[in-house]
């Protein structure tokens, strides 16, 4: 299971550019939108959503 994990963060972090290490840190939602987006193109009510610009680990 710990295998799928690590291909899908780095699925995460190829698609959105971004440097995740574990894919619980897409709890916010933000990864969520921007995959929808990139999907859908900008639609109503996705505008609107903050996505981090950086995440740090803590």
């Amino acid at each position: 299971m710990g295998e799928s994990r690590t291909e899908l963060v780095a699925w995460v972090n190829d698609l959105l550019q971004l440097n995740y290490n574990k894919i619980e840190q897409c709890g916010t939602g933000g990864a969520y939108c921007q995959i929808m987006d990139s999907i859908y193109g900008e639609q109503p009510g996705l505008s609107g959503q903050a996505t981090p610009a950086k995440v740090q680990n803590v």
